[in-house]
């Protein structure tokens, strides 16, 4: 071979090996979802199984408006009708209305949804979608919750669209 070609190959292996540390996701970020800007994965489980205390910085509700809907706004004990799915800190999804295959009605303040979640719907509008970090003490807190396979003490982040205020 020439040493132009050599020369050629070695320069377009590295342009290659370049861009393709660009597009990784960085360490410790898996890609949960679609969506996913990673900010829910810095609370995760630690490794050795032992239920973790929830830091006082992560006990804040975090919203972040994906889509800005036009619609009505719900009310406290309103009704809505909600598009959601559930995610774990780790990333893994537990919950969604995905899963049934329709949104589901919910009236807030009077459903089992989480504190959190219902907190986080307050001032969304119809056609809107958000997403809500959840923090332990506004989710299932130190008990989790068995059914959903919720570890206790567990940040929770929830992907929603708000169908309809009825």
């Amino acid at each position: 071979m020439s040493p132009r070609l050599v020369l050629g190959i070695i320069i377009a292996l590295g342009a290659v090996v370049s861009l393709g540390a660009l597009f990784q996701r960085p360490a410790g970020r898996p890609s949960c979802h679609p969506t996913c800007d990673g900010r829910h994965h810095a609370a995760h489980a630690p490794a050795d199984g032992h239920e973790r205390a929830a830091s006082p910085a992560a006990e804040q509700l975090e919203v972040t408006d994906i889509v800005t809907g036009k619609g009505q706004q719900p009310q406290p004990g309103g009704a809505v009708v909600v598009e959601y799915r559930a995610y774990l800190a780790d990333g893994r999804l537990f919950d969604g209305s995905h899963l049934p295959g329709k949104p589901t009605r919910y009236v807030l303040g009077t459903d089992s949804m989480p504190k959190g979640l219902q907190e986080g719907i307050l001032g969304m509008r119809e056609g809107g979608h958000r997403r809500i970090t959840v923090p332990p003490s506004l989710g299932y807190g130190a008990t989790g919750n068995v059914e959903r396979a919720v570890p206790p003490n567990e940040t929770l982040t929830y992907d929603v669209r708000l169908v309809e205020v009825p």
